[in-house]
């Protein structure tokens, strides 16, 4: 589910990208307009790194488990019940 949500958020912003640019490139200059696209990446780089899971190496059966106990790795679960 976090995946389409991440899929569609980003074809979203790629159409905003897309509609806006160059009219901002025009109205506020290159330097603001990259900026601001800037910013924008870092609050996105933000959001994606704390919700979305490292899953290198992991195996699709693991990730989805990690989905069902909460967000939390199956031996994470394991390790707080013993």
């Amino acid at each position: 589910m976090i995946q389409s949500a991440m899929l569609t958020s980003d074809l979203l912003a790629n159409f905003i990208v897309g509609v806006v640019f160059l009219s901002a490139l025009g109205t506020l200059g290159g330097s603001l307009t990259f900026g601001i696209f800037f910013v924008l990446a870092i609050v996105s780089f933000v959001f994606i790194y704390v919700p979305a899971p490292e899953i290198k190496g992991r195996q699709l059966e693991a990730i989805r488990r990690y989905w069902y106990n909460g967000a939390k790795w199956p031996d994470e679960v394991d390790r707080t019940h013993t």
